[in-house]
C-alpha cells in the first residue's frame, strides 16, 4: 500500500464516510510517512541533564580549539617533561576567551526571549527564579502494614494503581439512546478552514506523543498534504470515530507542589497526544462550545470552559455580591466544593443523550 493507493481509495475527497479499519490504516500510514521524513532531514536531538538551548555552533568551534590547546600542551609536557610557557599562555587565553563566548550567548539568548515575549510565554519566565535541581522521588507509601515501592518500576506499579483506577459503577445509569430526534441540529461536515485554524494554533514546540511529530512538524505537512490531512479529519468526524493512533498515549506523572510525595495521590498525569487527534478534538469542541453558547445552554454563573470568561470574571463577580450585601448590611458567605473524580464519575451516555 502507498501513498497514493491511501489517497485515492481511503481519502477520496468526494468519499463521505470510511470504515475503521481504513482510518487506521490510513492514519498510521501518514504518521509513519512524516517519521521517516523527520527521521531523514531532521537530526535527532539528544536530551541531557547537560543539554543547553543557548548552545551555538560557535562555541562547539571554540571548546574543540580549547581542547586541541590543552592536548597539545600535556603533550610537550610528557614528551620533554617540562612545562611550555608559551602553549600554557595559550590554552589559558583560550580558556578565558570560551568563558566569556559563553556568557555573551548566554546573555544574548535570556535577552532575545524576553525581547520575543508574548502573553502565552511571558509568565514562564518566573521559573527562572527557581531552584531547578531534580531529586529523586521518595519512596512512596501504598498502604498500612505494606513495604515502600522503593525502585523505579514499584513506583511506577504505586501510581499505575492510584492514577488510573477502574472506572466506577455508575448507578441508574441511562441507556445510550443514538435515535434521530426531529429537534436534532442538523451536522455539518468539518471545513478545511476549521482544520488549518485548529493546526496552525496549537503550540509548535509542544511535547510530542509517540510519533514524537510535534506541531510544527504537522505545519510543515500542511503545505504539501493540505488535502489529504483534511480528508483524513473530515472523514473520521463523518464517520464517528477516533483512530487507534490518536487514542494513544504517553501518560506523564507530575509532582504537584509543596506537597509529600510519598503518597501516590499527591501526583497528576498528563497525557502526550497526537497533534492531529488532538486537532480533531479541538474542531469539535469549538463547534460545541459555540452551539452551547447560541442556543443559551451555559447559565451565567459559569466561567470555566467558555470562550471570553475567565476566573478574574468570577473573582469579580464574587467580589461583587460580597460588596452588594456588605451595602445592605448583611453577611455574605460562600460554600466551595472540591469534589474528587467530578468527570470521572459522570455518566457518559447522560451526556450524549443530553446532547
Amino acid at each position: 500500500m502507498n501513498y497514493n493507493h491511501i489517497v485515492s481509495n481511503i481519502l477520496h475527497h468526494e468519499k463521505q464516510m470510511a470504515m475503521a479499519d481504513e482510518l487506521n490504516t490510513a492514519t498510521e500510514y501518514i504518521q509513519h510517512t512524516l517519521e521517516k521524513a523527520a527521521k531523514a532531514s531532521i537530526p535527532v536531538c539528544r536530551i541531557c541533564s547537560r543539554s543547553k538551548l543557548w548552545w551555538t555552533p560557535e562555541l562547539t568551534k571554540a571548546y574543540k580549539e580549547l581542547r586541541e590547546a590543552r592536548s597539545t600542551m600535556h603533550g610537550w609536557m610528557k614528551d620533554f617533561h617540562m612545562p611550555s610557557i608559551l602553549l600554557a599562555h595559550q590554552a589559558q587565553s583560550l580558556k578565558k576567551s570560551t568563558i566569556q563566548l559563553v556568557k555573551k550567548t548566554k546573555n544574548e539568548y535570556y535577552h532575545k526571549l524576553v525581547d520575543n515575549a508574548t502573553n502565552q510565554n511571558i509568565w514562564t519566565f518566573q521559573k527562572w527564579m527557581l531552584n531547578s535541581r531534580t531529586y529523586t522521588s521518595p519512596p512512596m507509601d501504598h498502604g498500612e502494614g505494606i513495604t515502600p515501592a522503593i525502585s523505579h518500576s514499584q513506583k511506577c506499579e504505586v501510581l499505575w494503581k492510584h492514577l488510573f483506577p477502574e472506572p466506577p459503577n455508575l448507578e441508574d445509569e441511562p441507556a445510550l439512546d443514538l435515535s434521530h430526534d426531529p429537534e436534532d441540529l442538523e451536522y455539518t461536515s468539518i471545513t478545511k478552514r476549521e482544520v488549518k485554524d485548529a493546526i496552525f494554533s496549537a503550540a509548535q514546540l509542544n511535547t510530542p506523543g509517540i510519533s514524537r511529530l510535534t506541531g510544527r512538524a504537522w505545519r510543515w505537512a500542511w503545505s504539501v498534504m493540505e488535502d489529504t490531512i483534511y480528508n483524513l479529519v473530515r472523514l473520521c468526524a463523518d464517520s464517528r470515530y477516533h483512530p487507534k493512533a490518536w487514542r494513544t498515549s504517553i501518560a506523564v506523572a507530575l509532582q504537584k507542589p509543596n506537597r509529600d510525595y510519598t503518597k501516590p495521590w499527591l501526583y497528576r498525569l498528563i497525557q502526550l497526544l497526537e497533534v492531529l487527534g488532538k486537532t480533531l478534538e479541538r474542531v469539535q469542541a469549538w463547534r460545541l462550545a459555540y452551539l452551547a453558547a447560541k442556543y443559551k445552554l451555559f447559565p451565567s454563573t459559569q466561567y470555566g470552559g467558555i470562550t471570553g470568561r475567565s476566573a478574574q470574571d468570577a473573582v469579580l463577580a464574587v467580589t461583587h455580591d460580597i460588596e452588594v450585601a456588605w451595602n445592605h448590611d448583611q453577611a455574605a458567605t460562600m460554600l466551595t466544593f472540591n469534589i474528587t473524580g467530578f468527570f470521572d464519575s459522570i455518566p457518559h451516555s447522560h451526556l450524549i443523550n443530553t446532547l
